[in-house]
């Protein structure tokens, strides 16, 4: 029997294993050997037994997370020859394995790792996805190492019985920790934000402002500055909200074209008063810009650039999907 750790104050990785069948009293009954479980539970994952019973494809994701996948054993016999020698190839001394079929020969991934002493392959692995300490485990045994035990005990007759299991279940703890360590990385990308310096900050602020002075704008209606707020009276407005105070004029098009739904638009001529503002409005706009120095309006541009590019890198973090994950 393998060790049994202290388990208690950690959650365990989680190991599939797809249930045997076998016939009583007319109905089939699945079972997992006991042998399995117990190395499985004792070098410390937790067996999930995945029952063959219709329908169940469709409910494979409730399964999740899966940290290993063990095939045990299975029905490798048309059960129409159970009569010329049975479904137990286990009572047969002489053959070359515990098993009725063998693999001739392997697919190219694949490589031999023992043989019987007839040529028969009985274990194989997969090199490029073998490294267990990285949660890397693809094998494939054609014995019954679990089996192996000494007469009237649980002692293995070789030390190494167990090992496959052993290391069966530590590529499955790597692997749990690999996707942990992944949900935190993806977790944290998305929930922080990044680091500004003053400047950054300082601009960030005056978006701040600007939005609170466009929304008074939108309350007010187009009255003059002198009718918003106080804080927004004091004549010292950045560029931003200068800007913002000053609305733009409607083109003679835009005007036309209002004026042209009023017919048929309900409230059309009171949604054109609202933006429409006179020419001298749009004509001490443009007095305010070319007041504005090339350092000024070369700041204003930067700024608006330097806050598209934050924008930007939030918003992609925001919607940047979890990176799949396949399991090894």
């Amino acid at each position: 029997m393998c060790p049994s750790p202290d388990l208690s104050s950690r959650i365990l990785p989680r190991v599939l294993i797809v249930s045997r069948r076998t016939v009583r009293k007319n109905k089939f009954v699945d079972f997992v050997g006991e042998y399995h479980l117990d190395l499985v539970v004792g070098y410390g994952a937790v067996p999930v037994i995945v029952p063959r019973v219709a329908g169940l494809h469709a409910m494979l994701d409730s399964f999740e997370p899966i940290h290993g996948v063990l095939l045990c054993e299975g029905e490798d016999i048309d059960p129409s020859l159970y009569d010329a020698g049975g479904d137990d190839g286990d009572g047969d001394a002489l053959s070359q394995e515990q098993l009725e079929a063998g693999v001739r020969r392997l697919a190219e991934r694949f490589v031999p790792m023992a043989h019987a002493p007839d040529g028969l392959i009985e274990g194989f692995y997969d090199p490029e996805v073998y490294n267990p300490g990285e949660g890397k485990f693809i094998m494939g045994l054609q014995f019954h190492p679990e089996r192996m035990r000494k007469e009237g005990s649980d002692e293995f007759d070789f030390p190494g019985c167990a090992k496959a299991y052993q290391e069966f279940v530590r590529a499955v703890v790597a692997y749990q920790g690999k996707l942990a360590a992944t949900h935190v990385h993806v977790r944290s990308a998305v929930t922080t934000s990044p680091k500004l310096n003053q400047e950054v900050e300082k601009q960030r602020k005056v978006i701040g402002r600007s939005v609170s002075l466009a929304k008074n704008m939108y309350v007010f209606g187009n009255n003059t500055v002198a009718q918003l707020p106080a804080e927004h009276r004091n004549g010292d407005l950045d560029a931003g909200e200068e800007l913002l105070a000053s609305n733009t004029a409607l083109s003679v098009q835009q005007e036309k074209r209002l004026k042209q739904m009023g017919a048929t638009v309900r409230n059309a001529s009171g949604y054109m008063n609202r933006l429409k503002v006179s020419d001298e409005r749009e004509a001490a706009a443009r007095a305010l810009m070319a007041k504005m120095s090339v350092a000024q309006l070369a700041s204003l541009a930067a700024f608006y650039r330097a806050m598209g590019n934050v924008c930007s890198e939030v918003l992609d973090a925001k919607l940047q999907p979890p990176s799949p994950t396949l399991h090894e």
